[in-house]
């Protein structure tokens, strides 16, 4: 049985999580994002260790807590024991009854939610999508939190008539292509891709409402200028990898149309979370929209689109449909 470590944050549920490798846990980029401001980029690292874990600071900027005591070094954690990390603490907990199988070929995180004693939900959370994943969660929250990007928002909605479609990319699997490429190139990887986005949504009629790394948060007041710009993301990106394969990156995009009700309302809430969960299915070079986002956009006759799939979106209940937004050059029918 692989050990388990308890995460409380400081505004969320405890989480389990089954290390099966080494994790790493910090703000952005990590195997582990946690919403904790008092944490550093790439904070702390769990591996396993027999039946336990060992824990080691990453040379983060507040330091790691050991049982109250600076952690100076990879240190094994034994139960009872309580590592601080800024306001979150991680502790070693007793392995969860799973409901449904877990993948042992990388670490899976256990949520608690309601359900009978003893049984939990599992979710993989150490694969490279759902490191991503996280990471635009990320950006989606410090959305509806931040004042700026509200009143942005307002003036947009008043702009538009209230719809608007959302738009959210990163850098598949950043952490591993950061450490391939070393600090210098990673850094001129990201501006590169940073400038793509920033130049073409400009182009396209949108608006950076967000960017936290390498995850975007995007609007733009119609669904086909959404779909032209996450194209022309792609094929920038593409010429960019063939002319500098050595800082070849790729991007994944999602996107959502739906009301901008900027009132911290459940509304504005649902349609930031659904182009975020779309986002997430995508994989690197791939662009996912909603149901709603195609009926809108393909009435234009110039985008190609792949066939809608019913999916789970988690937090949103019910069966949601998605497609692949194909970035390829259409080509003219044959004359018949």
């Amino acid at each position: 049985m692989h050990p388990v470590i308890e995460i409380v944050q400081p505004d969320g549920a405890p989480i389990l999580v089954i290390v099966q490798r080494r994790l790493e846990l910090g703000r952005e980029g990590t195997d582990i994002v946690l919403s904790d401001g008092l944490v550093s980029r790439r904070h702390v690292a769990v591996s396993p260790a027999g039946d336990g874990v060992t824990v080691e600071d990453l040379g983060s900027s507040n330091g790691t807590e050991f049982n109250g005591r600076p952690l100076t070094a990879a240190t094994a954690l034994s139960t009872g024991d309580v590592v601080t990390v800024g306001d979150t603490t991680l502790r070693l907990a007793a392995a969860p009854t799973a409901r449904g199988p877990i993948d042992d070929s990388r670490g899976t995180v256990v949520k608690r939610q309601a359900a009978p004693p003893g049984e939990v939900t599992v979710r993989a959370a150490s694969g490279a999508g759902d490191v991503r994943a996280t990471s635009i969660d990320l950006v989606a929250r410090e959305v509806r939190d931040d004042e700026d990007s509200q009143h942005e928002l307002a003036r947009l909605e008043a702009k538009t008539g209230g719809t608007l479609t959302f738009a959210f990319s990163d850098i598949e699997a950043s952490t591993e292509m950061a450490e391939r490429m070393g600090d210098r190139s990673w850094f001129e990887a990201l501006t590169a891709h940073n400038t793509i986005i920033e130049g073409l949504v400009g182009d396209h009629g949108g608006k950076v409402i967000k960017s936290v790394g390498d995850g975007f948060m995007l609007t733009f007041p119609g669904a086909t200028q959404a779909s032209r710009c996450a194209i022309g993301i792609q094929r920038a990106m593409s010429e960019h990898a063939d002319a500098q394969p050595e800082r070849a990156v790729r991007v994944r995009i999602g996107l959502h149309t739906g009301e901008a009700i900027v009132a911290g309302g459940d509304l504005f809430g649902t349609h930031v979370n659904m182009a975020a969960r779309v986002a997430n299915l995508a994989t690197g070079g791939q662009i996912l929209v909603s149901s709603i986002t195609k009926a809108i956009a393909q009435s234009s006759g110039e985008l190609s689109f792949g066939k809608e799939k019913g999916v789970s979106l988690k937090g949103l209940a019910g069966t949601h449909s998605v497609c692949e937004l194909h970035w390829e050059p259409v080509e003219d029918p044959e004359p018949t």
